[in-house]
């Protein structure tokens, strides 16, 4: 199959020359009717998507004092809500989107779907929005970190939020002892809701917070939807705007995922534009979350085709330094941003546990299995991460790919060996597998969908009943991320030439 083509299913003629008039537009009629009841169902899941996502805005309602947290704390705690009823829920919202697709692709039933999908998806996002993030209370570090900068005029790289302790909002967040450990191409690109953001009322911000990765994940859709080929499009938004996962963790969950998956694919759809402009907002992209070094190289070699000049390729590089020049001056405080920037970053990544090899490692060594330096098991992953770009940069090199599908698998490579590997981190590698969908993104974007759920649920479900320490969940959790992945790979793989 060609790449971006949609898989299909073999069909029979449906016509011989035998066939009388009448039994041919008796069987064609009979298809039109078959269609027309595959759009209702269709409809009716849409809807049913609608009920599901309603019944956990009542569970866990924004402006629900209580606002209960569904987290292994508060099992062990026995304080959560009905685990199983929730994971039933997202069990129903999981099926409905993966049936649909097949219901969609099958039987061809057009466009008749779209409008239907558009308004429910319209209610679905009005739904997270006002819905508490309760798996993930990462949003409320986001907040701590904004109104020390904008409300308080503190460079969160040079100061802790323990220093403005008790505050209302900044004490919601848990990580009270570092340093920001964004870039300040996030901080910056999240002007547009401080300024809208009364940080007084922690109410009020939360919810500006949530609308504005609304408008992200919205503007992420409309990009794929620009960038993918006509007959492809509408599957591709729903694959991004459809999906449950990406809806609850960017819009839920309110990670700053979304806002670098916008970034990201305005970058790309930039560098096909030929713009100037591709590379400045790669690096406020870069400096959003740095894990995108990962594909800075591959950028760089896009921008140097793009450009083919002297005088372009100057004022690229012009562009660059003036926008790194904006995103560093605020902040730069004597050159402490460097040190703030680089020591919270490794002590996230030595405080934080994951589905990551590298994290798995220094959990091992940490817990006496692996008797061995932390930094060899670096070097080894390095090691390991630097051998498979190299033959995916390659293969690209050679225009065997097409680039949203090289950065997809460099990014899914780097979260997987090296970064934190998390279900959230993964909404740009869904951005860029949407804009061309083939037989094996689409069976990862299925797959991967289920098992971000079950990242969360599945560790719930067994904790709740038994109590098992917290490598055992790290491990569960990177077998049900892990699995995806190594399906996708060994898919891509078989495609390779032998040569």
């Amino acid at each position: 199959m060609a790449e971006g083509s949609i898989p299909s299913t073999p069909t029979t003629p449906l016509i011989n020359k035998s066939h009388t008039l009448l039994e041919i537009l008796i069987c064609y009629h009979c298809i039109e009717m078959k269609k027309s009841f595959v759009s209702y169902i269709v409809a009716f899941n849409f809807l049913l998507s609608n009920f599901f996502w309603f019944i956990l805005f009542l569970q866990f309602r924004l402006n629900n004092p209580t606002h209960p947290y569904l987290g292994l704390d508060s099992l062990w705690k026995k304080t959560t809500p009905d685990i199983h009823f929730i994971t039933f829920i997202i069990f129903l919202l999981t099926t409905f989107y993966v049936i649909n697709y097949f219901l969609i692709t099958k039987y061809n039933i057009k466009k008749s779907w779209i409008k239907i999908f558009l308004v429910t998806s319209c209610i679905s996002i009005f739904l997270n929005i006002l819905t508490f993030p309760f798996v993930s209370l990462d949003m409320f570090n986001y907040l701590m970190y904004l109104k020390m900068f904008y409300h308080f005029g503190a460079n969160p790289y040079t100061t802790i939020p323990a220093l403005f302790l008790p505050d209302q909002l900044i004490e919601r967040g848990f990580i009270h002892e570092l340093h920001l450990f964004y870039g300040p191409g996030w901080l910056f690109a999240s002007f547009p809701q401080s300024f809208f953001s009364n940080f007084q009322n922690a109410d009020q911000t939360i919810l500006i917070h949530k609308i504005t990765s609304a408008f992200y994940i919205a503007g992420t859709s409309f990009f794929i939807y620009r960038m993918t080929e006509e007959k492809h499009r509408w599957i591709g938004i729903y694959f991004f705007l459809g999906n449950p996962l990406i809806l609850f963790e960017g819009i839920v969950n309110g990670h700053s995922d979304g806002l670098l998956a916008l970034l990201l694919i305005i970058s790309l759809y930039l560098a096909l534009k030929k713009s100037l402009f591709s590379l400045p907002v790669f690096i406020v992209a870069l400096f959003t979350k740095y894990f995108l070094i990962a594909v800075l190289p591959f950028f760089l070699v896009l921008q140097y085709k793009n450009t083919k000049s002297l005088f372009r390729m100057f004022a690229s590089i012009t562009i660059v330094t003036l926008t790194l020049f904006l995103l560093f001056t605020p902040l730069w405080s004597h050159g402490r941003i460097i040190e703030g920037m680089l020591g919270s970053v490794i002590s996230s990544q030595e405080s934080f546990y994951n589905a990551s090899l590298y994290s798995m490692f220094r959990e091992l060594i940490d817990i006496g299995v692996l008797q061995i330096p932390q930094n060899i098991a670096l070097s080894f992953c390095i090691a390991i991460f630097s051998f498979i770009f190299l033959f995916i940069f390659r293969n690209w090199l050679k225009k065997t790919d097409h680039p949203e599908t090289t950065m997809g698998n460099i990014l899914l490579v780097f979260f997987c060996i090296l970064s934190l590997f998390y279900p959230w981190y993964i909404i740009p590698v869904f951005a860029l597998f949407c804009i061309r969908p083939n037989t094996e993104k689409i069976e990862f974007l299925l797959l991967f969908t289920i098992s971000g759920f079950g990242y969360y649920f599945v560790p719930l479900v067994i904790f709740y009943h038994f109590q098992f320490n917290i490598f055992i969940s790290h491990c569960l959790q990177a077998s049900i991320l892990g699995a995806p992945v190594v399906w996708y790979f060994s898919r891509v793989i078989k495609k390779f030439p032998r040569s």
